[in-house]
């Protein structure tokens, strides 16, 4: 019998996260998912034929609230759609950071894993940042709740390593089976984020907007293309590749080709195939980089990336964005066009293991 399960992840077109999604239930194609998800962010999930969309009803909340009504229309309707649900799984990577009201989401899932009693297993995270004791006590709790969680880095699993239940795995990115080969071009791909929203690194946009600036000069003075890569239009990642084409001028701008993502997960993926470098802020840049044999040097813009760069064993140059003023740009040049690619071969085959349990769950023959 195919087992009906939510998946709760981040559904704003960002690459990462709809991958997630994609191997997801690609690696269970037998099973009934079902995905909150507005509509204008679901292009990345159309040809998922195990996978259907809920698309909350637009607006309706955001006029009660306005209207001082206490009632939400659509989580009403969630709460109604539980009970047809065997399991929920989240899936995502930086999924519990201490924004916002996160207090109402604790209250959520300890709902989930007690008065609904479903089983609830959280697949490719890790933990933080956070900032006082409650947090990670609360946290605690809805982990020793939950059938399963795998965290992504070792930082995290060492917070948690005494529940049973956690484990931990190499990004699940890495087990993404299309890998196929390609011929590599005379191109330097390079993944950025925006800053003016990200409170402790909005001091540096200006930096980080002259320095990849920079770097795009240098390749293109080497007679290299440029591909800038957007993952994710509603964070900014748009406007960051304008803000840097403005400072180009017209006889650079004719070696420069940009990947705004939006949906087309085989084109954004074909984006870096084909590349030979990546300069990569988006975390998940430096993971497909890696991924498809290209060298990489990452712009670490929060702990996850740099506590993966410590577990993976990662030796090539990296910088942190709060040092960026102070990057070299053509030793930058001479690294990675003089380095190796990384051997990731011990995390593309350990990063199945962020399923195990779910596997026996799913083949669970009741």
């Amino acid at each position: 019998m195919r087992k009906n399960i939510l998946i709760e992840a981040y559904t704003a077109s960002n690459l990462g996260d709809d991958l997630f999604i994609k191997i997801l239930c690609e690696r269970y194609p037998y099973t009934n998912f079902y995905l909150a998800c507005k509509k204008k962010y679901s292009e990345a999930f159309i040809n998922i034929p195990n996978l259907e969309i809920i698309s909350p009803i637009p607006y309706i909340d955001t006029v009660l609230s306005k209207i001082k009504v206490g009632f939400s229309v659509n989580e009403f309707i969630r709460r109604k759609k539980m009970k047809k649900y065997d399991a929920v799984v989240h899936i995502g990577g930086s999924i519990f950071m201490q924004i916002g009201n996160w207090k109402k989401r604790v209250e959520y899932l300890h709902t989930t894993n007690t008065i609904y009693n479903i089983p609830s297993f959280f697949i490719g995270c890790n933990f933080g940042p956070f900032v006082d004791q409650k947090f990670y006590d609360d946290y605690k709790n809805v982990f020793s709740e939950a059938a399963d969680i795998c965290f992504r880095d070792s930082y995290s699993y060492e917070l948690f390593k005494e529940i049973p239940n956690v484990r931990l795995a190499p990004d699940v990115v890495f087990s993404l089976s299309d890998a196929e080969g390609v011929e590599s071009q005379n191109t330097v791909v390079i993944s950025v984020i925006d800053l003016e929203n990200r409170v402790k690194l909005k001091p540096y946009k200006v930096d980080y907007v002259n320095k990849i600036t920079e770097i795009a000069k240098e390749f293109i003075k080497n007679d290299y293309n440029v591909n800038f890569i957007s993952f994710c239009e509603a964070e900014g990642d748009e406007q960051t590749i304008k803000e840097i084409m403005n400072e180009l001028d017209s006889s650079e701008k004719k070696y420069i080709d940009a990947f705004y993502y939006k949906g087309d997960i085989n084109k954004a993926l074909s984006v870096i195939k084909k590349s030979q470098y990546v300069i990569s802020t988006r975390f998940h840049a430096m993971i497909l980089g890696w991924k498809y044999n290209k060298i990489v040097y990452p712009l670490i813009y929060s702990d996850k990336t740099y506590n993966v760069i410590k577990d993976t064993n990662f030796l090539n140059g990296y910088t942190w964005i709060e040092n960026i003023r102070e990057l070299d740009v053509s030793n930058l040049f001479k690294q990675v066009t003089n380095a190796t690619p990384h051997v990731i071969d011990n995390e593309v085959r350990n990063s199945e293991e962020h399923f195990s349990v779910l596997d026996a769950f799913i083949n669970k023959v009741e």
